[in-house]
């Protein structure tokens, strides 16, 4: 009889694990829709509405120098020194804008560099595609997903608003089973769309195909690719020209602005409502006149003088360029 190996059997044995709670869609949906739809200022949504309300003011503004007075020469009267700082500040805060939304570079769950941007936030979503099934999604949303169901209760409350409620039937708990078969059927639509299959072939895992949230995020990258190139370049580095790229040597023009700024809002707005079947409005009930006091000057005539010794006054802020520099190194702090 063959001898058992003592050190084989007096191993101890490895604990039995408890396996994990399969993972659902409604803690992830609540952290996708936090990333896009909530209070802090660096949600997906407010980042959008901040790049917008730029674009939108900037192009008002720009619109209105063609109503300036003009001078001899046809250049309308404006004060080059404002006006050339907004344009550079604009520019700048808008390429930002873009290049922030547009970076994938961690992701949203991250727990030292995370970033809330339309990429990353598609990187994960693609990552947690089998998730966004067709039954999970209605449960998620609070929907109710039996369209038979719904049909039966709708006959059942229009037949006693005009016959009255049959004996011993209850009646449908909702107040407007019209309305809730209606959403449920859009909704079911929707998913139809995402999933890539017919209606008459409908089944409860039906997922959201991950290829989609690829190419949403491709066409994110590709539009704002300028804006990346010019803030990496000329914003947060200054790169020397020849690693420059020869695309980069013009101004970016407001046509690129708004392509842009709308492929980020399209993008924005079919995740929202067509993937987590939440709405966002952007723009909303103006309850202030963003126009007041635009006809008025910045200055009465007789205080530009003033506003002349302040600007005069900001040179002596900074150090001359004539000082002693021997006493400047003098005074730095060398390590021998």
């Amino acid at each position: 009889m063959a001898r058992r190996n003592s050190k084989t059997n007096n191993a101890p044995r490895t604990p039995r694990t408890t396996p994990s709670r399969k993972a659902t869609l409604g803690p992830k949906r609540k952290k996708w829709l936090e990333c896009l739809h909530g209070e802090d200022e660096n949600a997906i949504g407010r980042q959008i509405d901040a790049l917008l309300w730029d674009l939108r003011s900037w192009s008002t503004i720009n619109d209105a120098r063609r109503w300036a007075p003009q001078d001899e020469n046809g250049n309308p009267m404006v004060c080059g020194m404002m006006h050339g700082l907004l344009d550079r500040c604009f520019a700048t805060t808008q390429l930002v804008a873009v290049r922030r939304l547009c970076d994938g570079s961690y992701s949203i769950e991250n727990p030292r560099r995370g970033v809330w941007s339309l990429v990353s936030l598609l990187k994960d979503m693609k990552e947690n595609a089998h998730l966004l099934t067709r039954r999970a999604m209605f449960r998620a949303e609070g929907l109710r997903y039996d369209l038979k169901s719904l049909e039966r209760d709708r006959e059942r409350v229009l037949r006693a608003r005009q016959f009255g409620p049959e004996e011993g039937t209850a009646m449908p708990s909702s107040s407007s089973p019209v309305e809730l078969l209606h959403t449920a059927e859009q909704r079911h639509k929707q998913v139809d769309l995402l999933a890539g299959v017919a209606n008459t072939e409908r089944s409860g895992n039906d997922q959201v195909r991950p290829e989609l949230f690829e190419a949403l995020r491709s066409r994110l990258e590709a539009t704002s690719a300028d804006a990346r190139d010019r803030v990496n370049k000329y914003l947060a580095h200054a790169a020397p020209p020849k690693i420059r790229p020869n695309s980069l040597t013009s101004s970016p023009t407001p046509k690129a602005f708004f392509t842009a700024a709308s492929v980020i809002k399209e993008t924005f707005d079919f995740i929202s409502e067509v993937v987590l079947g939440e709405g966002y409005v952007f723009f909303g009930v103006e309850l202030v006149d963003n126009l007041e006091h635009i006809d008025c000057p910045l200055v009465r005539t007789e205080d530009v003088p003033r506003v002349q010794s302040v600007w005069d006054k900001t040179k002596d802020r900074f150090p001359s360029s004539c000082r002693d520099w021997g006493q400047f190194v003098n005074d730095l702090s060398l390590q021998t």
